[in-house]
């Protein structure tokens, strides 16, 4: 903050808000003072039932930090991700015309490497192995005790896109 207002006082314009906020970026990352949006966990929740996407947004926008978006659908996931950065998406397995898994596969083979958590209600062995082949980084089973689902959700979250953060720098 002092050094904006130091600034402010020898430059003045357009060019003088590029300097400065250039430098106060420079700054932030020296000193390792986080910004706001680095404290938040950017989350896209993709599931063809609104009914469950909107509880599951309300649920985790309870948790301190946590930014949900959601798409019903993978395309509406995809034009999302064109438009936005997201930390983590968490995707149903079964959904209409592409499911969760295709869309985990589409994403590795672009090159992004988005934290992914396959969270379904489906249990076969087979969809659990395949899904971390692909390279999920967590499948979660939807279940009827939801409040634990949701603390061992916002749990992965945390963990993944910590782990992520730190690998980048």
């Amino acid at each position: 903050m002092c050094f904006r207002i130091i600034l402010v006082y020898f430059f003045y314009g357009k060019f003088a808000i590029t300097v400065i906020s250039y430098i106060c970026f420079v700054l932030n990352r020296l000193l390792m003072v986080p910004n706001d949006i680095e404290n938040n966990f950017l989350v896209l929740c993709v599931d063809n039932d609104p009914d469950f996407l909107f509880i599951q947004k309300e649920l985790l926008a309870k948790e301190k930090g946590f930014v949900v978006e959601t798409a019903i659908s993978v395309k509406d996931a995809l034009d999302l991700l064109d438009k936005k950065r997201f930390d983590v998406i968490v995707s149903d397995y079964q959904m209409p015309i592409t499911d969760g898994l295709q869309f985990l596969e589409s994403l590795r083979k672009s090159g992004n490497n988005i934290p992914f958590i396959v969270l379904t209600g489906k249990s076969r062995e087979e969809i659990v192995i395949k899904s971390l082949n692909l390279g999920a980084d967590r499948y979660i089973r939807k279940g009827i005790d939801t409040e634990a689902m949701n603390v061992e959700l916002i749990n992965t979250i945390k963990t993944k896109v910590n782990c992520g953060r730190r690998d980048s720098l």
